[in-house]
């Protein structure tokens, strides 16, 4: 039995030094995030799926970019070092263009979710009072119990959905959107490996 207990232990130790190495993240001198990305080409960098094939991210560098930021507190501002094994004739601000342009749709994107979703809340904020009205006057005027009841549930589904809309998933999209914002705004550099 002290061999499990041991062994849990170890586990349980392992496990905090593995914490703590993910939380710890390589600052710049000026004091930004380094987020460092490692691509064998410069064409690497783009979508296999892009017409122009230089103006969209590659989806999979697009997600690994995301992931790092993830880990990353919201006050810290980033440096974004991508190096190459070859220098190409892509420019490398062409690069850092379509870099900033990228996650640019995206926070342009959030900005229209964030707008729509206000709208929609607004919606349902406007129904749920009137609803409730209408069952405020079913109420004083001894209208049929059944109808009340209908009126009392109805008015409060649609001022949940305007809780819900409005306050809970419009927290994640203005989180997402300081992100992106944070990725718009990250310095960028290109650098070819040296061996």
């Amino acid at each position: 039995m002290k061999k499990d207990n041991n062994f849990i232990d170890n586990t349980e130790e392992l496990i905090e030094e593995e914490l703590e190495f993910a939380r710890t993240i390589e600052l710049s001198e000026d004091g930004k995030a380094i987020i460092e990305v490692s691509l064998p080409s410069q064409q690497d960098f783009y979508s296999p799926y892009s017409v122009k094939g230089d103006d969209t991210l590659h989806p999979e560098l697009d997600n690994y970019i995301l992931e790092a930021e993830r880990n990353i507190k919201l006050n810290k501002k980033l440096k974004i070092n991508i190096y190459t094994d070859k220098d190409e004739t892509t420019s490398h601000q062409q690069i850092k263009k379509a870099f900033r342009m990228h996650y640019a749709s995206k926070l342009a994107t959030a900005e229209s979710q964030l707008r729509k979703d206000l709208f929609i809340s607004l919606i349902f904020l406007v129904t749920g009072i009137l609803f409730l009205g209408l069952y405020l006057v079913a109420i004083f005027h001894d209208w049929n119990l059944a109808v009340s009841s209908i009126l009392d549930i109805v008015a409060w589904v649609f001022l949940w959905e305007f809780v819900d809309k409005f306050v809970i998933q419009n927290s994640f999209t203005r989180l997402q959107k300081k992100r992106y914002l944070r990725l718009v705004k990250a310095e960028v550099s290109i650098r070819t490996r040296a061996y």
